[in-house]
């Protein structure tokens, strides 16, 4: 049986650029990655069953006030630009 250390990487080359050890932490890296991805997918598919209409609509009321607030910054943006324009004609005469 190989030691984890020898630099072995399952192929032809005589050397990898990590070893085993390296390579079965970064594989359980992965298991802990892909567990943690399955688990929010389960929690959001039981957030969707248990809250899925209130989120719903709290989404729903968040991105109206998104959307009008941006719509008024841009109108503000715009009068601001506007008056600069005004302005600069003001002081050319």
């Amino acid at each position: 049986m190989e030691k984890c250390n020898e630099n072995k990487c399952g192929s032809e080359k005589e050397s990898c650029y990590s070893t085993g050890c390296d390579m079965t932490d970064a594989m359980l890296r992965l298991a802990d990655k892909a567990w943690e991805e399955l688990m929010l997918e389960k929690m959001k598919k039981v957030f969707e069953e248990h809250n899925g209409e209130r989120m719903n609509k709290v989404a729903q009321v968040t991105v109206d006030s998104a959307n009008a607030h941006w719509k008024t910054k841009m109108e503000a943006m715009g009068n601001k630009h506007n008056a600069k324009i005004k302005l600069q004609e003001a002081f050319r005469g």
